[in-house]
């Protein structure tokens, strides 16, 4: 009998125990058998893609829930999990096809896992019985466990079809996320028990009639996606004078404005800008510059006339123009407060030991003591030590800074911090080497949806807005997504230097002659 004949039968063999269990239990714990429906489900699929398996990483990384389950983990982590697993599983039965070799990303991802295992070292978590000092051991095994998967993800040998079903399984869980987060926006309920995440800072029924900002969260991904998938198919500039693409980009624009998040807009503009690049040069540029500045004009003069909601103005409060003043003050203090954050963590000693190689992602016996006892004291608008609010020193007792290279400081140090930058520069260097690898050919979509996100990086990271653990993350992950489409796509190999020229004229040769 073969695997397939094989799995087919243990499917039904599970298929028809989990079918008694769940006829016994619906009528008495309806949740529990959701979770035993969702969780079979997943086991089928799971089986089912067998080697493939990598394929949920997209998915799941698109669809961006975090479920009411013990842990808090989001979808994306789970599916890390689970294709780590299955993918040791195949390699241990010699069913895996993998690719090796070591490049320069593989340098620059052994030495950011010495600048995490230094400072795990130097302040081990979950060692009590050592005498440890510092709690919190999560963060360190979910970077155990994106490092481990990100490293297997970039050895595969895989069909140059699957990044394709990539690009539309991400773009497909934003939609779903999207979806889940709408409804979740409209029923609440049913939006916590399948992980929405529909609003980030909810405003009280006060707040609401006097039409203060809020920020909506759920709107996020969609926006990136969408941003991205356009970018990577059209010529922005172009894509705005026709009558299919233009509605499409007004949405991916309008989500990001609905986000309330100010850091969404310059995001999805950086996206677009990019994409323009690619697609137009200079030229292409300074056009994209002239239209957002008409752009601009055109939503002041709106502003003046209907007055757009608060959420809105928040998110475009950064750039000129005719913002309703509570927004600009209530946004120039938020900036103001982190500001302040920053300056309290890099310009004193007190909630960093050592600035030069980090204190790692863990937290002190003491100042956990201390978060708790801010919680119960439930004070948020409350007073902290330091003249700080109580939620200000609780982020800076756990290290939230709202900056990726302050709280990267925190956590292994400047040493890290230049590791880290460098890595996310030289990963965008790749990046963009893919993009134009791939120019004039069918994979050229391809890699720019892949690509666009990570040249983005380093930028939006350093200035805008990051943290620690999605920087490095972020970095793992891509460094795997580049060497897929290095060591996979059906082209010649991307040449630095003068022959760069001759490789683009080989690749496009390659394609008319494939195609």
């Amino acid at each position: 009998m073969d695997s397939s004949k094989i799995k087919a039968v243990f499917i039904a063999v599970v298929a028809l125990f989990a079918a008694l269990y769940l006829g016994i239990t619906a009528a008495t714990a309806q949740f529990k058998t959701i979770l035993w429906v969702v969780g079979g489900v997943g086991l089928t699929i799971c089986l089912m893609l067998g080697r493939r398996i990598f394929l949920l990483l997209p998915f799941m990384a698109g669809l961006s829930l975090t479920l009411p389950l013990p842990g808090s983990f989001s979808t994306g982590l789970m599916a890390q999990g689970v294709v780590f697993g299955f993918l040791l599983l195949n390699l241990l039965m010699r069913r895996l096809p993998m690719r090796g070799g070591v490049s320069e990303l593989e340098v620059w991802w052994f030495l950011l896992v010495v600048t995490v295992v230094q400072a795990y070292v130097r302040n081990p978590v979950g060692l009590n019985i050592f005498g440890s000092g510092s709690i919190g051991g999560k963060p360190y095994a979910i970077f155990a466990a994106t490092t481990a998967t990100a490293l297997f993800l970039s050895l595969l040998r895989i069909d140059p079809k699957d990044l394709k079903l990539w690009v539309t399984l991400s773009f497909t869980g934003s939609i779903l996320n999207f979806c889940i987060g709408l409804v979740g926006f409209f029923i609440p309920a049913v939006g916590y028990y399948l992980g929405a995440s529909f609003s980030s800072d909810s405003a009280t029924e006060q707040e609401a009639e006097e039409g203060q900002a809020t920020r909506v969260a759920f709107v996020r991904n969609l926006s990136v996606g969408l941003t991205t998938w356009i970018a990577s198919r059209r010529n922005p500039l172009k894509a705005i004078f026709h009558p299919l693409w233009l509605p499409l980009i007004l949405f991916s624009i309008a989500l990001a404005g609905a986000s309330g998040y100010r850091s969404q807009i310059i995001q999805v503009g950086l996206i677009y800008f990019l994409g323009v690049c690619y697609w137009s040069g200079v030229k292409g540029v300074l056009g994209s510059i002239l239209l957002g500045c008409l752009g601009l004009l055109a939503i002041t003069i709106l502003n003046l006339a209907v007055p757009l909601p608060a959420n809105i103005q928040r998110s475009l409060s950064f750039l000129p123009g005719s913002w309703d003043s509570s927004v600009v003050r209530e946004t120039g203090f938020s900036t103001d407060w982190r500001v302040d954050m920053w300056k309290e963590a890099l310009f004193t000693d007190r909630w960093i030991e050592n600035k030069i190689i980090g204190d790692g992602l863990g937290i002190t016996e003491a100042e956990y003591r201390r978060m708790k006892a801010l919680k119960e004291g439930d004070l948020q608008l409350g007073r902290g030590g330091r003249g700080m609010t109580v939620q200000q020193e609780t982020m800076m007792i756990n290290g939230n800074y709202h900056s990726g290279p302050v709280q990267t400081v925190r956590t292994t140090g400047y040493v890290g911090l230049i590791i880290l930058v460098l890595a996310m520069i030289r990963l965008a260097v790749h990046a963009h080497r893919q993009i134009l690898r791939t120019r004039g050919t069918e994979w050229s979509s391809v890699a720019m949806f892949l690509g666009l996100p990570i040249v983005a990086t380093p930028l939006f990271w350093c200035f805008v807005f990051g943290s620690f653990s999605g920087g490095i993350s972020g970095y793992m992950m891509g460094m795997a997504i580049v060497r897929l489409m290095e060591k996979n796509l059906p082209l010649p190999p991307y040449m630095v230097g003068r022959r760069e020229a001759y490789v683009l004229d080989r690749t496009l040769k390659t394609a008319k002659a494939a195609g």
